[in-house]
């Protein structure tokens, strides 16, 4: 009789604790799947970012390369960034649609710069187009595509640093 009671009572007692560990093993998973989920997203960022910023630099390499040689072929690479940016920019503002609204700001300053850069670029190699190379490099010389690559760098490391900081806090 004991021995039936003990072994109903550890029965109860084993089967509660399957409940419990099964419990404990569903609520670690859904963390597990939530982390993954949040690292993706983090990396999406992370990577908008970079191709965004890779876009930029591509246009201003191919620009000088252009303004310094002439050389139509040197256009091309910027001509296939001009065609990506405004997609990347969507990405970017799609990644970040959940983030705070500073994260939401930098985007769009950082949009913004971009859009002064491309004008800047933009004029300068027109200027060459039309043979006047002193003149492109003259506006080249004004430092103001120079300033805008700065504050893009900035906005797109404070963007990169605030996404890494979103992650360590996970």
């Amino acid at each position: 009789m004991i021995r039936k009671a003990s072994l109903q009572t550890g029965t109860v007692a084993l089967l509660a604790f399957i409940v419990w560990n099964a419990y404990l093993a569903v609520n670690h998973l859904r963390r597990v799947e939530k982390i993954a989920a949040l690292t993706a997203e983090s990396s999406t960022i992370q990577a908008e970012i970079s191709t965004v910023l890779k876009d930029i630099t591509d246009m201003e390499t191919s620009q000088r390369g252009f303004l310094l040689s002439g050389n139509d072929a040197y256009l091309q690479p910027y001509n296939d960034a001009k065609g990506r940016i405004g997609t990347d920019f969507v990405n970017l503002r799609s990644a970040l649609a959940g983030r705070e609204q500073r994260e939401q700001s930098l985007e769009s300053q950082l949009q913004s710069l971009a859009t002064s850069k491309q004008s800047e670029m933009e004029r300068t190699i027109s200027l060459r187009q039309q043979g006047y190379r002193h003149r492109s490099f003259k506006l080249v010389d004004t430092d103001e595509g120079k300033g805008y690559m700065d504050e893009i760098r900035r906005i797109a490391s404070s963007l990169s640093l605030s996404e890494s900081s979103n992650f360590a806090k996970l």
